[in-house]
């Protein structure tokens, strides 16, 4: 069976053995084509795999998954488009423990994050049309397979790594399909995404060492804003808020 047969038109579902980017792909079929249906495009390598802000995304052929999906949200303002931040990363992150029976977190804003190492990403691009967002693409790389990585990539793990199985990835990228589109109008749903998203975020009213330019300070995750931008308590009692490529995280 074709994977996500079952949730979306198998005449939008696009394989690849290689591809530049699953991303580029589907930015560039909307442009063209104007669909008003999801679309769901795969692979098994990119050769231009990136993550947040504009970031490498390392993967052995046919060893991870590395998908994006596309929907049209019907109502989704701009403002708001944090909402799809959260419900994305909650659903990857319900995804795998419910695949590896094991605790997983969310790394502020979307990564995927068991114990300390990063097992996924996520990247979201969204096309504008007047004051509404016409068209969301949104990216997944998931490390599930592959037992080494470059020593460039920061605290990489995957699932093979961690439970020492091998996983048939077709399985988890219908997992993901299923739940996403299963559940997507719960974008529309600030309050409930926010008090899910804030019970797995890693690091949560925990002391950390955080990086703002070349300045190191220590703060604790209080919040986050419906902006997404990231509150922090300071040492000196203050709170101050942080937008995505404001301040990194400090790994000892």
């Amino acid at each position: 069976m074709q994977p996500c047969s079952k949730i979306i038109d198998k005449d939008y579902i696009f394989y690849f053995e290689s591809i530049d980017s699953t991303n580029k792909f589907i930015l560039d079929y909307i442009s063209k084509n104007k669909p008003n249906h999801p679309i769901v495009a795969y692979t098994d390598y990119q050769t231009e795999g990136k993550g947040q802000i504009g970031r490498y995304w390392e993967s052995e052929t046919s060893k991870n998954l590395l998908m994006s999906l596309h929907f049209l949200p019907e109502k989704l303002l701009p403002e708001n488009q944090f909402n799809l931040s959260m419900y994305t990363a909650l659903i990857v992150a319900t995804v795998l423990k419910s695949i590896m029976q094991t605790e997983v977190k969310i790394k502020w804003p979307n990564d995927i994050y068991i114990g300390d190492k990063k097992i996924a990403g996520i990247l979201i691009q969204n096309v504008l049309q007047g004051k509404c967002i016409k068209n969301s693409v949104i990216g997944i790389g998931l490390n599930v397979n592959q037992t080494t990585f470059s020593d460039f990539i920061p605290n990489p793990t995957s699932m093979k790594l961690i439970t020492n199985l091998t996983f048939e990835i077709s399985k988890i990228l219908d997992e993901i399909c299923d739940l996403f589109f299963k559940n997507i109008n719960s974008i529309y749903e600030y309050k409930s995404l926010k008090y899910n998203y804030i019970s797995k975020i890693y690091s949560f009213r925990e002391w950390k060492k955080y990086q703002k330019g070349e300045v190191v300070f220590e703060g604790m995750i209080i919040d986050i804003e419906p902006s997404g931008r990231l509150i922090l308590e300071l040492k000196n009692g203050l709170a101050e808020s942080y937008n995505f490529q404001e301040i990194k995280l400090v790994f000892n």
